[in-house]
């Protein structure tokens, strides 16, 4: 019998069948045996597990021989299905009983064996397993014997509880103090810190409550958190299970916030062309103006005359025109130049500002000059053009400007124009706003069409939207694409869609998504926020009295005429000049001395260098040392003299006042160079600090999408330094040289290093925001200032006295004067004294008459006299006060002539006009609110330049004439300013600070001149200025009056303050020009206080309904008191009109 007991095999006759029966008589299998006497016979079934059969053997003849038993060994039978069996608590272990040295296995219903044992000779196994058994998991369990027999499983369940309760739902008042959290019944509510601490109650424990049997939690803390604080909760069941934290910003929402997007869209145009076919028709001469009101506003006493010597062009809507102009100088100055000045009118606000200033741009030599063709390209709007004395112009000097160019492209009536951008409003990153900070999952949901409509998106498609100029077309995702309609024209306009996003959660935030339509990209300028000043020490990088600038010997300068403030590069090209470069972040100091060489005695030589303008290609000055050194006998040498270059290039020459031949031998050498290399500082590391959020209930949450925890730094490395940023918004900024700089490294002078920020305020709005950090050099702040001009009552006498001489005024005489208005009599007497034609007893009688008529009011006062015959006549007149008005006084002489005549008044106090007795001289200092003075090297008002930390380059002081008063500032940035004196305003120069390392800050001198009017003790009139006036009004019914000068909140007044206002004396305010039409008296002024409780008086121009102008103030009454009834006694007994 084989193994398995399915074949059986053996010997017999050859030929004779073997049959295989069981014990009951059933055939298992039949075989024959071969010739050899062998068989095998298969069994069917097998016979196994001890079971027995007969094989006999039966001859053809059915004879059978005697049966032989076999026996079937094979064990087939499964053990018993385990039994007791039981899972550890832990569901690590598996224990019961099974056939004894049976193999016990455990597997999971995926088929996997997770443990394996054996039972031992009692039959009892404990198995561990590969994983725990936990949360009802149901595993099977079997015995398999030695014969590989399995038995049926049996199933056990591990009844652990591992489950973790969801993360619970949490909630915390709006007094920060009371926490309300759901979660499964009776599981406990346990809360840490940021950190992952347990939160200590009052008494030291940790933070625990449970949960009652509807799983809801209330907590009271005790004092309240603090907002924007950080805390987690989590929930645990009763097997101890613990839930993933809840993260909870105190007293802040959902960080949700869609942000404005601006987009260019540049627009490919085809416009109408209209070419004026004789440009020259424009061309226009005339007088340069001064440099003075040329500011970027131009002054109003300036003005007629710019007019007056300008070239006006004007451009319609939706067109630009493009010129080409040239200057030239007639009879200019030797060695002067002048510039060109470009201003458009503000329509709004009726003034001419400033847009650009094209400095020497005519550079006379000899006897003229003529600047390169310049093109313009002019917007809507009104244009002037006007030529200024630049360097040299001493006087008025005639110019021309000539046109060769003027055609006017009409993008109204262009023929074509097309344009289109795309992108995305959730995921664009605005160079302004930043990207919108919105959680995964939030989509657009709606836009609001031109008809002011919102249009939901589409979930599965896009939508189209129809704006003012064009298309948009919108997924849900944000993704957007925008084209202009075809039959848009123009430029310059803005298509605005306000589309919504909607979060996961249902919080929505709106946006704006502005298309600026234009011809060209718009300049994108970045707002700073704070400057982090350097602390900088260059490396000396050369130190020789051998420099390698070549020595210059023999000048060619009668070739290039004079040396003026303005080269050409080609003018200087054969010169002879001493030519050196100073490289970028380089300042090469250089020590100078000159020689004359052999030429006669007592001959003067001038140093002059100048410096490349790469945007022109010319040479300008940037020193001169005028009568440097003398030749004494047969030479002549100069003090060295040591100055200090930024980067450029440098030409340097010698003039001698003898001319060229007295050059040829002249010569100029370097005898020390030594280069400061900012670009490899030994030090170079600066600190700021500031606060990045506007307010103080606004929590900042992340910076550069790394979250801010209340209470902790956090650190931010940047493009240029390292921010350290606390989530209240206060921060500090460190920039240094890296330890492990590479060998390229550059120092980023004036560079810009930005963080995104994201902050949410105290109602739960989130924005998004860039804090914008310049590494900066120096800085450069703006400075105020504020002198005032005391005034009092003009007073003037009108007197015409004619002395007596024979025949002197013949038969008339006419005199024309004003008489001022005056409140005090002003009175006046004439004496007329004539002769007759004949003398004696048979003469001619004298008659003479006068005449005095008002032309104002026409007002006539007459007298005539008719003297004895023969005699000389007098005719007198007297007049206790004689009004205001034009006045024409007529005398004439009948029968003789005038022989004296003697007109005088009183003295007249003019109650409108006021004389300066005084012009204050004011002093101040422009770097006293600035950092880095000491790596300055220029400070600038246009085209005045002083260096500031080189003593002995350039002028000591400059001279700015302002619209009211002369400003001088010196090298140090001390200035001296002082006014003109009857006009008034806020003055603003505008400078630029430069570092040696090219670095330009750009800030205002502002200040505020006004008037001190001290006035009679009559009833006197004072027109306010926009400047800060003081009136001191003396006794008499006075008023103050408030023109229109500008528009603005308070009509461009100044803030005046009235020392001796009274009602009782019947002083009067005139606002009534202020005023936009129908706003009243009563709606437009309101009343405050100031610290020493007197009355301020504001004023509101449109009223309280307008939304043009806020209310701001204007006047301050010294010594009024504020009452409930004041405002109507001002208006309602005549004081305020």
């Amino acid at each position: 019998m084989n193994e398995d007991g399915t074949e059986v095999t053996g010997k017999g006759e050859p030929g004779s069948e073997i049959v295989v029966t069981d014990k009951d008589g059933n055939i298992l299998g039949t075989g024959t045996v071969d010739e050899n006497g062998d068989f095998v016979v298969p069994v069917n079934p097998a016979l196994t597990d001890g079971n027995t059969a007969d094989v006999i053997a039966k001859d053809e003849a059915g004879n059978e021989s005697e049966p032989v038993e076999i026996t079937g060994e094979k064990d087939t039978i499964a053990p018993a299905v385990p039994t007791d069996v039981v899972i550890g608590e832990d569901g690590l272990t598996v224990s019961g009983k099974a056939e004894a040295g049976s193999t016990v296995d455990v597997t999971d219903k995926n088929g996997n064996v997770i443990g394996t044992g054996t039972a031992d000779e009692n039959g009892d196994f404990a198995i561990e397993l590969k994983r725990p058994v936990t949360d009802g998991e149901v595993v099977d369990v079997t015995a398999k014997d030695q014969a590989g027999n399995t038995s049926e499983p049996t199933e056990v369940t591990g009844n652990k509880d591992t489950i973790a309760p969801d993360a619970p739902e949490v909630a915390i008042d709006d007094s920060y103090s009371v926490l309300t959290v759901k979660t499964e019944p009776n599981a406990t509510v346990k809360l840490y810190d940021s950190e992952g601490n347990p939160m200590l109650d009052s008494n030291g424990n940790p933070i625990e409550i449970k949960a009652d049997a509807n799983g809801d939690v209330t907590y009271e803390f005790s004092p309240a958190l603090e907002r924007g604080s950080e805390l987690k909760v989590t929930a645990t069941d009763e097997a101890g299970n613990e839930s993933a934290p809840v993260d909870i910003i105190v007293g802040v929402d959902e960080i949700f916030g869609a942000v404005d997007n601006n987009v260019d869209v540049i627009l490919d145009a085809t416009p109408s062309r209209k070419e004026n076919q004789n440009p020259s028709d424009l061309d226009k001469t005339g007088f340069t103006v001064a440099n003075v009101g040329l500011g970027p506003v131009l002054g109003l006493d300036v003005l007629a005359d710019v007019i007056k010597n300008s070239v006006q062009l004007e451009v319609g809507k939706d067109q630009v025109r493009e010129v080409t102009m040239y200057g030239d100088a007639g009879g200019i100055q030797v060695l002067a130049t002048m510039d060109l000045y470009v201003y458009k009118l503000n329509e709004s606000t009726g003034q001419w500002e400033q847009q650009s200033v094209t400095e020497n741009w005519v550079i006379s030599y000899l006897l003229g000059g003529k600047s390169k063709e310049t093109d313009f390209t002019l917007t809507e709007g009104k244009w002037m053009f006007v030529m200024a004395g630049g360097e040299g112009i001493q006087a008025l000097t005639g110019y021309g400007l000539n046109f060769t160019k003027d055609v006017v492209l009409d993008y109204a009536n262009a023929e074509s124009i097309s344009g289109s951008a795309q992108g995305n409003m959730i995921t664009d990153d605005d160079s302004e706003y930043g990207s919108d900070e919105v959680p995964a999952g939030s989509t657009v949901t709606e836009i609001k069409a031109e008809d002011g409509e919102w249009v939901s998106t589409s979930t599965s498609g896009e939508i189209q939207i129809e704006g003012k100029y064009g298309t948009l077309t919108v997924k849900a995702d944000g993704s957007y694409t925008y084209t202009v309609n075809e039959d848009f024209r123009g430029y310059g306009e803005k298509d605005v869609f306000t589309y919504r996003v909607t979060s996961p959660s249902g919080k929505v935030s709106e946006a704006e998504l502005t298309f600026e339509l234009d011809l060209t990209a718009k300049e994108d300028r970045i707002e700073i926020d704070n400057t982090v000043i350097l602390d900088v020490d260059p490396i000396i990088a050369f130190d020789s009295d051998n420099s390698s600038i070549a020595d210059a010997v023999g000048f060619s300068v009668i070739d290039i005429g004079l040396l003026g403030p303005i080269l050409s590069a080609e003018a200087l090209g054969g010169a002879g000049a001493m030519e050196f470069n100073v490289g970028e972040n380089e300042v090469k100091e250089l020590t100078f001395h000159g020689s004359a060489g052999g030429v006669a005695l007592g001959v003067g030589y001038d140093l002059f260098i100048y410096k490349l303008d790469p945007a022109t290609g010319n040479y300008n000055q940037v020193h001169v040392q005028k009568d440097w050194f003398m030749a004494a006998f047969l030479g002549g040498k100069s003090e060295q003299l040591t100055l200090q270059f930024g980067e450029g290039e440098y030409k340097a020459l010698l003039q001698s006042s003898g001319g060229l031949g007295l050059l040829t031998g002249a010569g100029l050498y370097v005898d020390h160079e030594t280069v400061y290399d900012y670009g490899s500082p030994t030090k170079f590391t600066g600190t700021v600090e500031g606060d990045a959020t506007p307010e103080d209930s606004t929590i900042l949450l992340k910076v550069d999408g790394e979250d801010l925890k209340v209470g902790k730094e956090t650190v931010i490395q940047g493009e240029y330094g390292t921010l350290v940023i606390s989530s209240d918004g206060t921060y500090t900024y460190t920039v240094e040289k890296p330890d492990n700089a590479p060998l390229d490294w550059k120092p980023p002078y004036g560079e810009v290093d930005r963080f995104k920020l994201v902050m949410q305020d105290e109602n739960g709005k989130t924005t998004v925001e860039y804090l914008n950090i310049k590494v900066g050099t120096h800085s450069a702040e703006d400075d105020f200032d504020i002198v005032s001009v005391s005034e009092t009552n003009k007073v003037s006498k009108i007197e015409y006295n004619e002395v007596d001489k024979i025949g002197n005024y013949g038969k008339s005489y006419t005199k024309e004067f004003d008489v001022a208005k005056h409140d005090l009599d002003a009175g006046v007497k004439l004496k007329i004294t004539g002769s007759p034609t004949i003398i004696g007893p048979l003469g001619s009688y004298l008659v003479l008459t006068y005449t005095l008529t008002n032309a104002t009011t026409g007002k006539i006062y007459s007298d005539r006299v008719e003297a004895a015959r023969g005699k000389d006549g007098a005719l007198e007149f007297t007049l206790d006060n004689l009004p205001e008005g034009k006045y024409k006084l007529d005398i004439t002489a009948q029968n003789g002539n005038l022989e004296s005549i003697h007109f005088v008044t009183d003295e007249i106090i003019h109650s409108e006009e006021y004389v300066t007795t005084e012009l204050p001289e004011i002093k101040g200092a422009l770097f006293a609110n600035d950092e880095g003075i000491q790596i300055l090297d220029t400070l600038s008002f246009g085209n005045k330049v002083v260096f500031v930390n080189d003593p002995n380059q350039g002028a000591q002081t400059i001279t700015v004439e302002g619209n009211y008063g002369t400003l001088v500032i010196g090298k140090d940035g001390s200035y001296t300013y002082t006014p003109k004196g009857g006009v008034y305003g806020i003055e603003k120069f505008v400078y630029e600070t430069t570092s040696k390392v090219g670095t330009i800050e750009t800030a205002i001198l502002e200040i505020n001149v006004g008037k001190t009017v001290t006035a009679s003790e009559h009833a006197d009139s004072v027109d306010s200025s926009a400047g800060n006036d003081s009136f001191t009004m003396g006794t008499g019914g006075d008023t103050v009056i408030f023109d229109l000068l500008a528009d603005d909140n308070v009509g461009g007044n100044g803030h005046d303050v009235w020392s001796d206002f009274s009602m009782e004396e019947g002083d009067k305010i005139e606002v009534s020009d202020l005023l936009s039409e129908g706003t009243t008296l009563a709606d437009a002024i309101t009343l405050t206080e100031d610290a020493e409780g007197n009355v301020v008086l504001n004023i509101d121009r449109d009223g309280t309904a307008g939304t043009s102008y806020q209310s701001e103030s204007f006047l301050t009454l010294v010594g009024v008191e504020k009452t409930d009834t004041l405002l109507d006694d001002l208006i309602n007994n005549g004081h305020l009109f």
